[in-house]
Protein backbone atom coordinates (compact mmCIF):
# COMPACT_ATOMS: atom_id res chain seq x y z
CA UNK A 1 0.00 0.00 0.00
CA UNK A 2 3.17 2.51 0.98
CA UNK A 3 4.14 2.12 -2.63
CA UNK A 4 1.55 2.91 -3.89
CA UNK A 5 0.88 5.78 -2.29
CA UNK A 6 4.68 6.16 -2.86
CA UNK A 7 4.24 6.10 -6.90
CA UNK A 8 0.82 8.06 -6.88
CA UNK A 9 3.19 11.08 -5.21
CA UNK A 10 5.67 10.18 -8.01
CA UNK A 11 3.26 10.77 -10.84
CA UNK A 12 1.38 13.75 -9.35
CA UNK A 13 4.77 15.79 -8.87
CA UNK A 14 5.53 15.12 -12.42
CA UNK A 15 2.40 15.99 -13.18
CA UNK A 16 2.41 19.47 -11.75
CA UNK A 17 5.46 20.03 -12.65
CA UNK A 18 4.67 19.34 -16.49
CA UNK A 19 1.47 21.48 -15.97
CA UNK A 20 3.69 24.42 -14.44
CA UNK A 21 6.35 24.02 -17.33
CA UNK A 22 3.37 24.72 -19.60
CA UNK A 23 2.50 27.65 -18.09
CA UNK A 24 5.20 28.82 -17.80
CA UNK A 25 6.00 28.68 -21.92
CA UNK A 26 2.82 29.78 -22.27
CA UNK A 27 3.33 33.10 -20.22
CA UNK A 28 6.46 33.46 -22.25
CA UNK A 29 4.62 33.13 -25.44
CA UNK A 30 2.44 35.97 -24.56
CA UNK A 31 5.33 38.27 -23.40
CA UNK A 32 6.32 37.67 -26.42
CA UNK A 33 4.08 38.20 -28.44
CA UNK A 34 3.32 41.91 -27.20
CA UNK A 35 6.22 42.67 -28.55
CA UNK A 36 5.24 45.68 -31.46
CA UNK A 37 6.47 44.57 -34.66
CA UNK A 38 5.68 47.91 -35.97
CA UNK A 39 8.24 49.41 -38.51
CA UNK A 40 8.95 53.13 -39.55
CA UNK A 41 6.22 54.18 -41.59
CA UNK A 42 8.59 54.82 -44.51
CA UNK A 43 9.87 51.44 -44.79
CA UNK A 44 7.74 49.54 -47.63
CA UNK A 45 10.23 46.48 -47.71
CA UNK A 46 11.14 43.45 -45.61
CA UNK A 47 14.43 41.37 -46.49
CA UNK A 48 13.65 37.88 -44.70
CA UNK A 49 16.15 34.78 -45.03
CA UNK A 50 18.71 32.71 -44.17
CA UNK A 51 22.66 34.18 -43.31
CA UNK A 52 23.24 34.88 -47.51
CA UNK A 53 20.87 37.26 -47.20
CA UNK A 54 21.66 38.34 -43.25
CA UNK A 55 25.40 39.15 -44.66
CA UNK A 56 24.63 40.49 -48.23
CA UNK A 57 21.76 43.11 -47.43
CA UNK A 58 22.53 46.23 -44.98
CA UNK A 59 20.09 47.94 -44.31
CA UNK A 60 21.92 51.16 -43.03
CA UNK A 61 22.53 51.82 -46.56
CA UNK A 62 19.30 50.91 -48.14
CA UNK A 63 16.88 52.99 -47.25
CA UNK A 64 13.10 52.02 -46.73
CA UNK A 65 14.27 48.88 -46.28
CA UNK A 66 14.88 46.39 -43.12
CA UNK A 67 16.84 43.11 -42.93
CA UNK A 68 15.23 40.38 -40.70
CA UNK A 69 16.85 37.52 -41.90
CA UNK A 70 18.68 35.31 -39.68
CA UNK A 71 21.29 32.68 -40.01
CA UNK A 72 20.03 29.29 -40.92
CA UNK A 73 16.46 30.40 -41.39
CA UNK A 74 13.95 27.79 -42.46
CA UNK A 75 11.16 29.10 -44.72
CA UNK A 76 8.98 28.01 -41.74
CA UNK A 77 10.34 31.02 -39.80
CA UNK A 78 10.60 33.38 -42.71
CA UNK A 79 6.68 32.79 -43.07
CA UNK A 80 6.05 33.21 -39.32
CA UNK A 81 8.06 36.39 -39.26
CA UNK A 82 6.42 37.33 -42.50
CA UNK A 83 2.67 36.97 -41.33
CA UNK A 84 3.14 38.83 -38.32
CA UNK A 85 4.97 41.69 -40.17
CA UNK A 86 2.86 42.10 -43.13
CA UNK A 87 0.15 42.38 -40.37
CA UNK A 88 1.76 44.86 -38.52
CA UNK A 89 2.50 46.82 -41.21
CA UNK A 90 -0.23 47.68 -43.99
CA UNK A 91 2.91 50.05 -45.93
CA UNK A 92 5.09 47.24 -46.47
CA UNK A 93 4.06 46.09 -50.54
CA UNK A 94 7.52 44.63 -51.15
CA UNK A 95 10.10 41.45 -50.01
CA UNK A 96 12.88 40.53 -50.90
CA UNK A 97 13.42 36.66 -49.63
CA UNK A 98 16.50 34.54 -49.97
CA UNK A 99 16.33 31.99 -53.00
CA UNK A 100 19.65 30.27 -53.53
CA UNK A 101 20.63 27.48 -55.23
CA UNK A 102 20.72 25.63 -52.27
CA UNK A 103 17.65 26.64 -50.74
CA UNK A 104 15.06 23.77 -51.59
CA UNK A 105 17.89 21.15 -51.76
CA UNK A 106 16.67 18.07 -50.14
CA UNK A 107 19.10 18.20 -46.85
CA UNK A 108 17.82 21.61 -46.10
CA UNK A 109 15.09 19.96 -43.82
CA UNK A 110 17.36 19.74 -41.56
CA UNK A 111 16.12 23.31 -40.80
CA UNK A 112 13.10 22.32 -39.18
CA UNK A 113 13.91 18.45 -38.24
CA UNK A 114 17.04 18.14 -36.22
CA UNK A 115 18.02 19.22 -32.19
CA UNK A 116 20.53 21.48 -33.68
CA UNK A 117 18.47 23.95 -35.17
CA UNK A 118 15.35 23.80 -33.10
CA UNK A 119 17.61 24.60 -30.50
CA UNK A 120 18.67 27.59 -32.02
CA UNK A 121 15.34 28.81 -33.91
CA UNK A 122 12.53 27.87 -31.84
CA UNK A 123 13.29 29.93 -28.62
CA UNK A 124 12.68 33.11 -31.04
CA UNK A 125 9.73 32.14 -32.72
CA UNK A 126 7.87 29.40 -31.04
CA UNK A 127 5.41 31.99 -30.23
CA UNK A 128 4.18 32.61 -33.63
CA UNK A 129 3.56 29.10 -34.21
CA UNK A 130 0.08 28.57 -35.57
CA UNK A 131 -1.87 24.99 -34.66
CA UNK A 132 -1.38 24.07 -38.52
CA UNK A 133 2.52 24.23 -37.68
CA UNK A 134 2.91 21.90 -35.41
CA UNK A 135 2.72 18.96 -37.38
CA UNK A 136 6.38 19.37 -38.33
CA UNK A 137 7.34 18.54 -34.40
CA UNK A 138 4.51 16.53 -32.87
CA UNK A 139 7.40 13.13 -33.38
CA UNK A 140 10.37 15.75 -32.57
CA UNK A 141 11.41 15.61 -28.83
CA UNK A 142 14.07 17.69 -29.21
CA UNK A 143 10.78 20.23 -29.59
CA UNK A 144 9.39 19.81 -25.84
CA UNK A 145 12.64 19.90 -24.50
CA UNK A 146 13.75 22.91 -26.57
CA UNK A 147 10.40 24.22 -25.21
CA UNK A 148 10.78 23.39 -21.11
CA UNK A 149 14.68 25.05 -21.41
CA UNK A 150 13.26 28.32 -23.23
CA UNK A 151 12.18 30.35 -20.65
CA UNK A 152 15.74 30.02 -19.27
CA UNK A 153 17.06 30.84 -22.67
CA UNK A 154 14.73 33.96 -23.38
CA UNK A 155 15.53 35.33 -19.60
CA UNK A 156 16.59 38.06 -20.99
CA UNK A 157 13.88 39.29 -22.58
CA UNK A 158 11.60 37.96 -20.35
CA UNK A 159 13.61 40.61 -17.32
CA UNK A 160 13.18 43.78 -19.83
CA UNK A 161 9.41 42.72 -21.00
CA UNK A 162 8.52 43.20 -17.20
CA UNK A 163 10.04 46.13 -17.09
CA UNK A 164 8.98 48.25 -20.21
CA UNK A 165 7.56 47.76 -23.79
CA UNK A 166 9.32 45.99 -26.33
CA UNK A 167 10.09 45.36 -30.26
CA UNK A 168 10.90 43.59 -33.09
CA UNK A 169 14.19 44.37 -32.27
CA UNK A 170 14.19 43.24 -28.41
CA UNK A 171 13.16 39.83 -29.74
CA UNK A 172 16.37 39.30 -31.82
CA UNK A 173 14.38 37.49 -34.53
CA UNK A 174 17.35 38.87 -37.19
CA UNK A 175 19.06 41.60 -38.48
CA UNK A 176 21.84 42.40 -40.97
CA UNK A 177 24.64 40.50 -39.95
CA UNK A 178 28.12 42.78 -40.35
CA UNK A 179 30.52 39.87 -41.15
CA UNK A 180 33.88 39.90 -40.67
CA UNK A 181 35.86 37.07 -42.12
CA UNK A 182 38.61 36.25 -44.98
CA UNK A 183 38.10 32.55 -45.44
CA UNK A 184 37.42 32.49 -49.80
CA UNK A 185 40.68 30.98 -50.68
CA UNK A 186 40.45 28.06 -48.38
CA UNK A 187 37.14 27.29 -48.92
CA UNK A 188 37.36 27.62 -53.00
CA UNK A 189 40.62 25.28 -52.29
CA UNK A 190 38.07 22.69 -50.40
CA UNK A 191 35.23 22.71 -52.80
CA UNK A 192 37.34 22.44 -55.70
CA UNK A 193 38.92 19.65 -53.97
CA UNK A 194 35.77 17.95 -53.64
CA UNK A 195 34.88 18.44 -57.34
CA UNK A 196 37.81 16.60 -58.49
CA UNK A 197 37.33 13.85 -56.34
CA UNK A 198 33.67 13.71 -57.41
CA UNK A 199 33.14 14.01 -53.71
CA UNK A 200 30.10 16.97 -54.27
CA UNK A 201 26.96 16.13 -52.52
CA UNK A 202 24.43 15.54 -55.57
CA UNK A 203 21.66 18.30 -55.82
CA UNK A 204 17.91 17.21 -54.96
CA UNK A 205 16.49 20.62 -55.85
CA UNK A 206 12.93 20.78 -54.90
CA UNK A 207 13.16 17.66 -52.66
CA UNK A 208 12.96 19.47 -49.22
CA UNK A 209 9.25 19.26 -48.25
CA UNK A 210 9.22 21.23 -45.21
CA UNK A 211 11.02 24.04 -47.68
CA UNK A 212 8.73 23.51 -50.08
CA UNK A 213 5.51 23.96 -48.30
CA UNK A 214 6.36 26.82 -46.45
CA UNK A 215 7.85 28.78 -49.49
CA UNK A 216 4.39 28.03 -50.89
CA UNK A 217 2.68 29.38 -47.96
CA UNK A 218 4.95 32.52 -48.36
CA UNK A 219 4.37 32.96 -52.24
CA UNK A 220 0.57 32.82 -51.44
CA UNK A 221 0.81 35.19 -48.57
CA UNK A 222 2.18 37.84 -50.51
CA UNK A 223 -0.25 37.27 -53.10
CA UNK A 224 -3.17 37.67 -50.54
CA UNK A 225 -1.68 40.46 -49.14
CA UNK A 226 -1.21 42.23 -52.25
CA UNK A 227 2.66 42.35 -51.68
CA UNK A 228 5.61 42.23 -54.48
CA UNK A 229 7.53 38.45 -53.68
CA UNK A 230 10.85 38.64 -54.95
CA UNK A 231 13.14 36.07 -54.97
CA UNK A 232 16.77 36.91 -54.43
CA UNK A 233 19.92 35.04 -54.62
CA UNK A 234 22.79 37.18 -53.58
CA UNK A 235 26.14 36.80 -55.20
CA UNK A 236 28.60 33.80 -54.96
CA UNK A 237 31.79 32.94 -56.01
CA UNK A 238 31.67 30.65 -59.31
CA UNK A 239 32.14 27.37 -57.50
CA UNK A 240 28.72 27.42 -56.40
CA UNK A 241 27.26 27.53 -59.36
CA UNK A 242 29.10 24.75 -60.43
CA UNK A 243 28.33 22.30 -57.58
CA UNK A 244 25.16 23.05 -57.82
CA UNK A 245 22.01 21.67 -60.18
CA UNK A 246 20.99 25.07 -61.63
CA UNK A 247 19.13 23.65 -64.68
CA UNK A 248 16.42 22.59 -61.56
CA UNK A 249 16.72 25.66 -59.79
CA UNK A 250 15.38 27.56 -62.98
CA UNK A 251 12.97 25.25 -63.73
CA UNK A 252 11.80 25.12 -60.02
CA UNK A 253 10.88 28.86 -60.11
CA UNK A 254 9.68 28.70 -63.66
CA UNK A 255 6.75 25.95 -63.11
CA UNK A 256 6.16 26.19 -59.41
CA UNK A 257 6.23 30.22 -58.23
CA UNK A 258 4.41 32.06 -60.41
CA UNK A 259 4.05 35.54 -59.03
CA UNK A 260 7.20 35.93 -58.05
CA UNK A 261 10.27 37.53 -59.53
CA UNK A 262 13.72 36.37 -59.54
CA UNK A 263 16.33 38.01 -58.74
CA UNK A 264 19.80 35.84 -59.59
CA UNK A 265 22.62 38.04 -58.70
CA UNK A 266 24.80 35.19 -57.92
CA UNK A 267 26.99 35.88 -61.04
CA UNK A 268 27.87 39.98 -60.27
CA UNK A 269 31.05 40.54 -60.40
CA UNK A 270 32.90 41.33 -57.23
CA UNK A 271 36.33 41.19 -56.12
CA UNK A 272 37.02 38.58 -54.04
CA UNK A 273 37.93 41.09 -51.04
CA UNK A 274 33.98 40.88 -50.88
CA UNK A 275 33.44 37.50 -50.24
CA UNK A 276 33.42 36.02 -46.79
CA UNK A 277 33.63 32.65 -48.25
CA UNK A 278 32.34 31.30 -51.51
CA UNK A 279 28.72 31.99 -50.15
CA UNK A 280 28.75 34.94 -48.19
CA UNK A 281 29.25 38.54 -48.70
CA UNK A 282 31.66 40.04 -45.74
CA UNK A 283 30.83 43.57 -44.77
CA UNK A 284 33.08 45.09 -47.62
CA UNK A 285 30.99 42.91 -50.39
CA UNK A 286 27.75 43.98 -48.55
CA UNK A 287 28.42 47.54 -48.54
CA UNK A 288 29.35 47.57 -52.16
CA UNK A 289 26.48 45.01 -53.15
CA UNK A 290 23.91 47.18 -51.30
CA UNK A 291 25.05 50.78 -52.37
CA UNK A 292 24.26 49.21 -55.96
CA UNK A 293 20.96 48.20 -54.94
CA UNK A 294 20.48 51.47 -53.74
CA UNK A 295 21.44 52.99 -57.01
CA UNK A 296 19.39 50.29 -59.23
CA UNK A 297 16.77 51.38 -57.03
CA UNK A 298 17.00 55.45 -57.84
CA UNK A 299 17.19 54.39 -61.44
CA UNK A 300 13.90 52.24 -60.95
CA UNK A 301 14.73 49.06 -61.10
CA UNK A 302 16.47 49.42 -64.96
CA UNK A 303 17.04 45.53 -66.73
CA UNK A 304 20.34 44.16 -66.09
CA UNK A 305 22.54 41.30 -67.43
CA UNK A 306 23.85 38.43 -65.21
CA UNK A 307 26.91 40.53 -64.10
CA UNK A 308 24.52 43.06 -62.73
CA UNK A 309 25.31 46.02 -65.37
CA UNK A 310 22.65 48.04 -67.00
CA UNK A 311 22.60 49.13 -70.89
CA UNK A 312 24.22 51.87 -69.98
CA UNK A 313 27.40 50.59 -68.02
CA UNK A 314 27.90 48.37 -70.82
CA UNK A 315 28.13 51.29 -73.26
CA UNK A 316 30.31 53.03 -70.86
CA UNK A 317 32.29 50.44 -70.80
CA UNK A 318 32.61 49.80 -74.30
CA UNK A 319 33.43 53.73 -74.90
CA UNK A 320 35.95 53.53 -72.67
CA UNK A 321 38.12 50.50 -74.17
CA UNK A 322 40.85 51.53 -76.57
CA UNK A 323 39.78 51.61 -80.23
CA UNK A 324 42.40 48.51 -81.21
CA UNK A 325 40.15 46.05 -78.73
CA UNK A 326 36.40 45.18 -78.76
CA UNK A 327 34.18 45.19 -76.29
CA UNK A 328 34.07 41.32 -75.90
CA UNK A 329 37.61 41.42 -76.37
CA UNK A 330 37.97 43.73 -73.17
CA UNK A 331 35.91 41.23 -71.18
CA UNK A 332 38.45 37.75 -71.50
CA UNK A 333 40.23 37.38 -68.51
Amino acid sequence: MEVRKFILHIVAYFAVFFLFCILVVFAVGWLMGRASFELPAEVNTVVLGDSHVECAINDTILDQTVNLSMAGEAYLYSYLKAKTILKANPQVDTLWLAYDFNSLEEWKDTLTRSERYNKYKLPFHFFMLDAEDLHLFVDQFSFYSVLARTPYMRRRFIKLALRSSTTYQDLKIGGYQYLVRDRLKADVAKKDSAYLEHAVRTPHFGKAMDQVEYLDKIVALCKERNVTCILLNTPTHSVVARDADTSAYYAYWCNHLQGTTLWDHSAWELPDSCFGDATHLNHWGAERYSERLKELRSLGWPTIDREGRTAADRTKNENTLPVDITANEGRIP
